[in-house]
């Protein structure tokens, strides 16, 4: 009975279903580009030469007044990591959290856990599938696009649904949208001014940023609509790790 209990040799090599998926996705690196270069009006204000460059060189894309959200992305998934490892490899009667609970119990976590950073990385490596339909009502034909997610017994479907966009908006147009996605009391507008003109301009109180577009491909916009999406979904199922 007690050689069923011990650990062989062979254990230091052995590395199972969770491992392997851990150390995957612990090696994706986030690589999303906005396409998107921000400038604070006062910038140019200030000193427009230098604005404009900083402005039209495509290094200086960043995430803007979504740059929270991307941040606690990375942040989620660090500490998911770091959480999974700890208790995925602590021994069992040195954890006050897990001390008392059963094999069965701990397996249950272990799953849960799994499938939680399964689904963020629905979020930070986001797979999409588009097409156009055609409604009725409007007499207009839209842009549709479904993402992934993991149900609860960790396949991956496809479950994040949305129409985006009417099928004939710009680029730009659907760049607004995107930026619209977590911050419902944006304004987006072209500055009333002569000389330089953004693509369009956002307050986000109390900055006014002059905003380029700096991709030509819908679909990489479409691919940023959806990983907001999902992330949304991420939250509203669980609470941010502190």
């Amino acid at each position: 009975m007690k050689e069923i209990f011990e650990i062989d040799k062979g254990f230091e090599s052995y590395e199972d279903e969770n491992l392997r998926f851990l150390e995957e996705f612990t090696k994706k690196k986030f690589d999303q580009r906005s396409g998107l270069i921000f400038v604070d009006k006062k910038e140019f204000e200030n000193d427009e030469t230098q604005a404009r460059k900083k402005i039209s060189d495509p290094k200086n894309q960043s995430w803007g007044i979504l740059e929270k959200e991307v941040s606690d992305m990375i942040q989620e998934k660090n500490r998911l990591i770091e959480l999974f490892k700890d208790y995925y490899s602590s021994i069992i009667s040195e954890n006050p959290e897990s001390n008392t609970l059963t094999p069965h119990q701990l397996h249950y976590i272990i799953s849960r856990l799994v499938i939680r950073m399964k689904r963020l990385d629905c979020v930070m490596d986001t797979k999409y599938h588009s097409t156009e339909f055609f409604e009725k009502k409007s007499r207009r034909r839209y842009l549709m696009a479904k993402g992934y997610w993991v149900d609860d017994n960790g396949k991956r479907v496809r479950k994040i649904s949305r129409s985006i966009i009417n099928a004939q908006a710009t680029i730009t147009e659907l760049a607004i949208k995107v930026l619209k996605i977590n911050k419902n009391t944006i304004v987006s507008l072209e500055p009333s001014r002569s000389g330089y003109k953004p693509d369009f301009v956002v307050f986000d109180k109390p900055k006014e940023w002059w905003v380029e577009l700096k991709t030509k491909n819908m679909n990489d916009l479409v691919k940023s609509f959806i990983m907001f999406e999902t992330w949304k979904e991420y939250k509203n199922e669980y609470e941010l790790l502190p």
